[in-house]
């Protein structure tokens, strides 16, 4: 005897996230058939993650590292703040990373310059995150 089987919406969404296609199958009362079933929609599932995990790396490795004033990046880290305590704020973590700080003197970074290239913002996202 056949009988329409809802696939585990609960599992799924709990496995999977809250976007996981969800599946009826029709299967026969045998517990294989539902295994096989269920194999086959948890591996498309997978498939479809990795693929969207792909696109959001690939997003990511296309974004353009330019130019950004000092100012500007300060209050991309730290919009709560004003200007100048953005400002100093980001000095500061810029100078109590040791790794940070010698990677910008590499590339030429001076206390006083009012631009960051976009090799020194790179090293910058590379060491505090992007903001």
């Amino acid at each position: 005897m056949a009988k329409t089987v809802t696939v585990g919406l609960r599992r799924y969404k709990e496995r999977f996230g809250a976007n996981a296609v969800f599946v009826h199958a029709t299967v026969a009362d045998n517990c294989a058939a539902d295994a096989r079933n269920f194999a086959y929609v948890e591996e498309k599932c997978v498939t479809l993650r990795k693929k969207q995990a792909t696109m959001k790396t690939e997003e990511k490795k296309t974004r353009a590292v330019r130019s950004y004033s000092k100012k500007e990046l300060a209050l991309a880290y730290a919009p709560e703040l004003t200007t100048g305590g953005a400002v100093k704020r980001l000095g500061v973590w810029m100078r109590y990373n040791p790794q940070l700080w010698k990677e910008l003197q590499k590339r030429g970074y001076r206390t006083r310059q009012k631009l960051f290239t976009p090799q020194q913002v790179d090293v910058i996202f590379q060491y505090l995150g992007e903001p």
